[in-house]
């Protein structure tokens, strides 16, 4: 510890040339600590470390809490992601300490790496930092430095420094915009969507669009794009919007003056080998009724016209309804994916191509990649949300995911880019790991981002592995026969709704082959989750934390 003798402080304000403020330090009130230490470490594993040093000026005391860990930030690499949690525990176990200088002396005791043994011996933050500077130049992690007030474990109340390490970059790439996004945690999913609305300035932008087109909010077209049309079953919500929050978003825009609202989708490979798949069906199985005040499209039948879109759409089809609209609103599922290790509200607009038959159109004959991003740049969307209240993740999140991951979390921004950047770092993923992204950010740029909310990484959460994404590009896609084939004897639907069209005796040989597969990761209508589903979620689960 150390004592100030005297010193004051000088702040330039750099927005006004002879703005000077300066600040005589009490000598009486302060009081200080420092250090001089070197970390030594490996390469690999990356060393975490969370730093708070509170004092009390007035008792001449200084108290020091270090949690240590590692840097889990290839999440995709399961065996070297628990080498890396296993390495942590260790770290976290020798080298998580509380240092005391109080009179003169030193105490040292250790701190349990186990949540919740320590929670009353820990600091408590009692407010926003005061300060905050981020420090983004380093290759793996933003470090963060602050100015906090905390509660220590006797009840006294001070300013404190912290240091941390933050994974999540909001630095702009090719970009001069700065855009917010909102990231809410909160048990009722309606009062999520309410705040990020409000944070995001949803309304404000909606009618700023308006007034730049001149036209009446009764003329006004808006378009909401959701993710449902590779639902299987009503019952695992994972791997669709969830309507009542689309439902929701809707009565925001109307209750604001705005009529002419639609909620559009395209048809999906699924419809090339089940009965009862088109848009306005599936929309009616999964609750999709229009009763806030939308109609629904189906922007398959609603492509009437076609036009040179780019080199790798060609002349393509156009759907009317997302050609006129004035405003175009990408509402996503959060999941993983097994061909871009995510899918969000990049994503979501390849749902929104036209052709149906996607396998062979997109997967096959151009790519799912550059398609989604020129329809984009020919199409823009001017808002970004993503339904993370229940999330699917694991090798196959885009599929099914029979025990969902309660992320309670909904995420929303005007910038698509800004908004999935944030979404998957929360999955504990480089967001340019997806073809998706490292598309858009060379399209669009990428901008430097507000976060307002919860932007720390979802535990428990199970990438897609990079194996995985090799079978899916080179394997399926590399033929059509062959991942025709495998995606007919392996889909999974509901099956008191949706009928095979075409059932030849090879294809129920191989979907009776792919049944036990079926049964593991698909639920099955009115039937509880079998055992066979609970064993592989709980291994998933444990590789997941």
């Amino acid at each position: 510890t150390f004592t100030v003798r005297s010193g004051k402080l000088t702040i330039k304000r750099p927005q006004a040339a002879n703005a000077v403020d300066e600040y005589q330090i009490d000598i009486d009130n302060t009081f200080g600590e420092a250090e001089r230490s070197t970390f030594r470490g490996f390469k690999e594993p990356t060393l975490l470390y969370g730093y708070i040093c509170a004092l009390l000026p007035s008792q001449r005391t200084a108290r020091v809490q270090i949690h240590t860990r590692t840097l889990r930030d290839e999440r995709e690499l399961w065996a070297r992601d628990q080498i890396d949690k296993i390495l942590g525990k260790f770290l976290s176990r020798i080298a998580s300490a509380e240092m005391l200088m109080q009179a003169g002396s030193l105490k040292v005791k250790r701190l349990s790496p186990e949540k919740g043994r320590d929670n009353n011996k820990l600091f408590v933050k009692l407010a926003d930092p005061i300060i905050e500077i981020n420090n983004d130049h380093f290759p793996t992690a933003v470090f963060q430095r602050r100015i906090i007030k905390v509660r220590d474990p006797d009840g006294a109340e001070c300013l404190a420094l912290e240091e941390d390490m933050s994974l999540m970059r909001l630095d702009a790439i090719n970009s001069e915009k700065k855009v917010t996004v909102a990231s809410i945690r909160d048990e009722d999913k309606l009062a999520a969507l309410d705040r990020v609305l409000e944070e995001t300035n949803f309304l404000g932008v909606l009618e700023k669009h308006r007034s730049d087109t001149g036209k009446s909010k009764a003329e006004f077209s808006i378009v909401i794009k959701p993710n449902f049309m590779f639902a299987y079953n009503q019952s695992d919500r994972t791997t669709y919007t969830d309507p009542e929050l689309v439902g929701r978003l809707v009565d925001k825009i109307r209750n604001a003056g705005f009529t002419n609202i639609a909620v559009v989708e395209a048809q999906s490979t699924y419809g090339e080998y089940f009965e009862r798949r088109s848009v306005r069906e599936m929309a009616e199985y999964l609750n999709y009724d229009g009763a806030p005040g939308y109609k629904v499209v189906d922007m398959t039948e609603d492509a009437t016209e076609s036009r040179n879109l780019g080199p790798h759409l060609g002349y393509h089809p156009v759907s009317t309804i997302w050609r006129d609209a004035n405003f175009r609103i990408s509402f996503a599922k959060n999941k993983t994916h097994a061909y871009a290790y995510y899918t969000l509200t990049l994503k979501n607009i390849y749902g929104a191509l036209p052709l149906a038959n996607k396998f062979k159109e997109y997967h096959c004959n151009r790519d799912i990649y550059h398609t989604a991003i020129e329809y984009l740049e020919t199409f823009p969307v001017h808002f970004g949300l993503i339904d993370a209240y229940e999330s699917a993740d694991g090798p196959f999140g885009i599929f099914a995911d029979t025990c969902p991951n309660l992320t309670r979390t909904v995420i929303g921004g005007e910038d698509l880019v800004a908004v999935d950047w944030v979404a998957s770092t929360k999955m504990g993923v480089d967001p340019m790991i997806s073809q998706y992204m490292r598309l858009a950010v060379k399209a669009f740029g990428k901008p430097e981002i507000k976060l307002i909310g919860d932007g720390s990484i979802y535990r428990p959460w199970l990438n897609v592995p990079v194996a995985l994404t090799l079978f899916t590009h080179k394997g399926l896609d590399a033929n059509y026969h062959f991942g025709n084939l495998f995606y007919n004897s392996c889909a999974h639907m509901d099956e008191n709704r949706f009928k095979l069209k075409r059932n030849p005796v090879h294809i129920r040989f191989l979907r009776w082959i792919s049944l036990p597969v079926r049964r593991t990761f698909f639920k099955f209508t009115n039937e509880k989750p079998t055992w066979y589903n609970r064993m592989v979620s709980r291994g998933l689960n444990w590789l997941g934390y």
